[in-house]
């Protein structure tokens, strides 16, 4: 862009991270980001000849938005391709309407698991690849939050994880089932009956009302037959190697005892029983019944006779839980780990992963030595201990793993481990990539180490001082990514500057072929590339921020700027929700960079040694600072504008600072003590889904408000920390908003009252059946124009006098 010319060589504070845009781009409006698509992947079946793409429509084209997060459902998309025909797509049985999501292909490549939404019903089905055909099972499978709800044992049976079809997880009701249930109530009040939903504490605890439950479900395709294994809330669940058990974390009775040390963001409101179930007889066991375990962490032995979990006993925290073997037949028993501790892997809500699994049969776990010290991998057999990763340069992080050989990430390489040695494979870590079948959900995501065979080398010019066992990959472009790997071919996905992401087959010798193309409209759009701002933190650690100028500002601009800031977030590379074509309706640079603002994402670690509080505006004004004095933006015209633990921050450095002329605080918590163990409407509406009250004290406590202690433990602790107790030290406009289905209405409400009080300028703006994110179009327009609103009479180019909108900024912006 011009401004980069004319500002930004031979700075040596600033970089931009990408090309000059065309001059004829168009302006990123709210239209525009409603129309955004996803692509959300590109995989290949277990056979590697079916590539199965789920991609979402645009987000204004959704059948309904009550459905909260999970309005992506209604607007799924799955799409599959024939790799051993070349890429031709296979036309499936699933006509326009409802919206489908692909839960997983069976292990020879027969057939796909799909869920279909139509309105708020979430039914199973199968797709039969070679002819397109669907058939529909009435199963309403749960949501795959914590781990799969749909595993496949064969290409003729699978087991799913089901709810009742008139009662959903929470996940699925969050945005519906809470109003439906205030609605009967209300109505029963409206004619003389009871209308009440009813909690307890202690030895009043039974009194909330049970849900219903299907449980695991075993389906024969082939005879159509559906048998419950074990009845229950199946949280997650896991098949054995020979495919001879299933295992299935079932919820069980509500936790509720004191704790000495903190809960967690990640407390669970009900202890979780471990099933086993022999497939073929039907029979189950639980190994251990008096175990709570904690449901991040599952690995078989490779003959499939014995899971390696984590779990407690007693009332206690999972800190003092303990490793467990628990056999298919039999009783579990615990690891003796001796004078070691397991030590969790880091995860962001506090709680941590236990971290192991198997080698040469025997098990293998992460921990340290009781009286502190480097965390290692050990392996127990029987009495005998090994430390396997002693010999590493630095704590070690296993990403891929089979019977006999750990390939584990320490010091930046990668290293061959096993029973005998620990070797450098002579590859540093980013050399390596992992492909294969992923497990849906948390569990997946964050604790499940790749197959050693599915690990890639990047680049096919290295090699390794030792065998590598796995693939070799063309080193790809910056803007292409590989998303899975066949025999003879790889699928790649392309993404250019504008967003435009285009799913490509290639194979040896030829040209790669587009199978499909997202978010196509978007090729015309002027996005606002990220910069680096380079700056030193209020102690003095030097750090990055992101700067998004406006795409047409005239060089020597130097326009306004709205600081986006999370407190504790700081990344190294531009933050992703701020790029082109991601659907990202809270806080958005690119809108206010299209609007003529400069955007600034700070970058703001938990400061050491200091309160929650402390020094949040020095953090929010130093990159502006920064960027200031290269003449890139405007210094006396700042802005704030943060959502949830953002919004908790803005309030707070409003308190500290004179500067920001405006402040946008979307789902803000000002009060921690009055936030302490709240609830949202919809569990206390339907109570039946638990209660989430030890995650909600666990952000207090060891979350982001980081108290360490309970309000009662330090009461001037939490006043110092809230907000609240300082806004009579506001002297800037405040925008607030908030959705009504949200827990914490009320922090918002008391801020607005505060403000009133004290004849401040404020706005306070609930949106109805809106929960922590706006997702409906009307108020994602209505939030966006009022957020303009106020930043183009604060800090704008006429701030100071009334404005009207700019053209085409109104309900399109």
């Amino acid at each position: 862009m011009r401004r980069f010319a004319a500002l930004a060589v031979g700075c040596a504070l600033i970089a931009p991270l990408a090309p000059p845009l065309t001059a004829w781009a168009a302006p990123y409006t709210v239209d525009r980001l409603l129309a955004v698509e996803q692509l959300v992947s590109a995989r290949l079946d277990p056979s590697r000849r079916w590539l199965v793409v789920q991609r979402t429509a645009r987000w204004d084209h959704a059948p309904r938005y009550d459905l909260d997060f999970n309005t992506k459902l209604g607007l799924g998309r799955i799409q599959v391709f024939d790799v051993a025909q070349g890429g031709i797509e296979q036309k499936l049985d699933l006509p326009a309407g409802p919206g489908y999501v692909a839960l997983g292909v069976s292990p020879g490549g027969r057939r796909l698991a799909v869920a279909r939404l139509t309105g708020h019903a979430y039914e199973l089905g199968v797709v039969e690849l070679e002819s397109g055909q669907a058939r529909w099972l009435g199963l309403s499978p749960r949501q795959e939050v914590w781990g799969p709800s749909v595993v496949w044992r064969s290409d003729d049976e699978l087991l799913v994880a089901a709810r009742p079809a008139d009662f959903p997880d929470p996940i699925m009701g969050f945005g519906f089932f809470g109003y439906q249930r205030l609605i009967q109530q209300w109505a029963a009040t409206a004619k003389g009956d009871t209308g009440a939903s009813i909690l307890g504490s202690g030895q009043y605890r039974g009194l909330r009302p049970q849900a219903p439950v299907v449980g695991l479900v075993q389906v024969q395709l082939k005879t159509g037959q559906q048998r419950i294994l074990t009845p229950g809330n199946v949280r997650d669940l896991s098949l054995s190697p020979d495919g001879r058990t299933a295992a299935a974390i079932v919820e069980g009775e509500d936790i509720q005892y004191p704790l000495a040390e903190p809960t967690t963001p990640a407390s669970e409101a009900t202890i979780k029983h471990l099933v086993m179930v022999d497939l073929d007889s039907g029979k189950t066991t639980t190994p251990c019944p008096d175990c709570d375990l904690m449901a991040r962490f599952l690995a078989w032995s490779d003959d499939g006779r014995d899971l390696l979990v984590y779990a407690r006993q007693g009332e206690v925290g999972f800190s003092r839980g303990r490793f467990w073997r628990m056999p298919t037949a039999g009783p579990g028993a615990p690891l003796d780990l001796g004078d070691l501790r397991p030590a969790f892997g880091e995860t962001y809500d506090t709680a941590g992963l236990p971290l192991g699994g198997w080698l040469d049969g025997a098990p293998v776990v992460y921990a340290r030595p009781a009286a502190g010290g480097r965390a290692d991998y050990w392996r127990l057999d029987g009495d005998h201990r090994i430390n396997l990763t002693a010999r590493l340069p630095a704590e070690s992080r296993a990403i891929g793993t089979d019977a006999h050989v750990w390939a584990v990430a320490a010091g930046g390489q990668v290293w061959r481990v096993t029973t005998k040695s620990a070797q450098s494979w002579g590859l540093a870590q980013g050399a390596v990539r992992a492909f294969g079948p992923s497990t849906p959900g948390f569990r997946g995501e964050q604790n499940v180490v790749a197959a050693l065979k599915d690990l890639a080398l990047a680049d096919p010019a290295v090699r390794p001082a030792l065998p590598w066992p796995g693939q070799r990959l063309p080193a790809p472009l910056a803007e292409i990514r590989i998303t899975d790997v066949a025999p003879r071919a790889r699928v790649e996905v392309a993404q250019d500057r504008h967003g435009v992401e285009t799913v490509r087959l290639v194979t040896p010798g030829e040209a790669p072929k587009v199978l499909l193309t997202v978010n196509a409209p978007l090729a015309d759009v002027d996005f606002a590339p990220p910069v680096a701002v380079h700056h030193q933190g209020p102690g003095g650690k030097d750090l990055t921020s992101w700067l998004y100028l406006p795409p047409d500002l005239p060089a020597g601009g130097r326009p306004p700027v709205v600081v986006l800031p999370y407190p504790g977030a700081a990344s190294a590379s531009p933050p992703r929700a701020q790029g082109p074509g991601v659907f990202s309706p809270t806080v958005n640079a690119q809108i206010l960079a299209a609007r003529g603002y400069a955007a600034i994402v700070p970058a703001m670690p938990y400061l050491s040694g200091r309160e929650p509080i402390e020094g949040l505006a020095d953090q929010m004004l130093a990159p502006v600072d920064a960027a200031a004095a290269q003449g890139l933006v405007d210094p006396g015209r700042v802005a704030i504008w943060g959502h949830s633990y953002g919004g908790y921050g803005v309030i707070a450095a409003a308190t500290q600072s004179t500067r920001f002329k405006a402040v946008i605080a979307t789902a803000p918590t000002v009060n921690l003590a009055s936030a302490y163990g709240r609830l949202g409407p919809v569990v206390y509406a339907v109570p039946e889904d638990g209660l989430t009250i030890l995650a909600s004290t666990g952000w207090q406590e060891s979350g982001q408000a980081r108290m360490g202690v309970p309000p009662w433990k330090d009461p001037q602790l939490y006043l110092r920390n809230s907000p609240i107790t300082f806004v009579d030290r506001i002297t800037a406009p405040v925008a607030i908003f908030h959705g009504d289905n949200d827990k914490g209405l009320d922090q918002s409400a008391a801020l607005f009252g505060a403000l009133y009080r004290q004849n401040k300028d404020a706005v306070f703006v609930t949106y109805r059946g809106e929960g922590h994110v706006f997702y409906s179009p009307g108020n994602i327009r209505d939030y966006i124009q009022r957020v303009f609103d106020l930043l183009d009479r604060t800090v704008g180019e006429n701030s100071g006098s009334p404005r009207l909108p700019r053209a085409g900024a109104g309900k399109g912006g």
